[in-house]
């Protein structure tokens, strides 16, 4: 079955091709596992609980840190920034963007606690979707007429990692979140 339901759609695309071509250039962008780490200057960490998303740019032109995350960490603001004017210059009207997911860095719900010190579960998911608002903005804030198509991946949910509810809170605010800040 499965075979045969690729096969139509390979039969479709390929049938539609010229139809793709009349939209635009065929140029698309994919972000996939982005992993962006609010808690990477852990001084600013309260701030940040306190401010809405859109005022965290400038919150994190404060930070004293002034180097990109390294390999193995998780996505600082400086590298987030550094990567999406990198992709602008190279890219900058792609006919789509395609986000395959992981928007929040690892351990985010332990790191969350760690560094603000809250337990509050709600406080939290508030904080969850700030983080995903704040790093669609940023997305839109390079790309401001480009649709965007996001998914969530592994590391993206209320419950920790692989612990996505189907039917529960986290995806419904999270297609809040970045249709809010995007043209999804």
């Amino acid at each position: 079955m499965r075979k045969i339901f690729l096969g139509v759609i390979f039969f479709w695309l390929f049938a539609n091709a010229g139809a793709f071509q009349i939209l635009g250039e065929g140029k698309f962008l994919n972000f996939s596992d982005v992993h962006f780490n609010p808690f990477y200057d852990t001084m600013l960490v309260s701030e940040l609980v306190k401010a809405e998303y859109t005022e965290w740019e400038n919150i994190f032109l404060t930070s004293e840190i002034k180097t990109l995350s390294i390999y193995g960490n998780d996505c600082n603001y400086l590298l987030f920034k550094s990567a999406l004017k990198e992709m602008s210059s190279r890219n900058p009207n792609p006919d789509f963007i395609i986000i395959t997911g992981d928007f929040m860095s690892h351990n985010f719900n332990e790191e969350f606690e760690q560094y603000s010190g809250i337990k509050n579960t709600d406080t939290l998911n508030m904080f969850i979707e700030k983080t995903i608002r704040f790093t669609t903005s940023m997305i839109v804030k390079y790309f401001p007429a480009t649709v965007i198509y996001p998914t969530v991946g592994n590391d993206d949910a209320y419950c920790g990692n692989y612990m996505i509810d189907p039917g529960g809170p986290f995806l419904k605010n999270a297609g809040r979140s970045v249709g809010a800040a995007c043209k999804c």
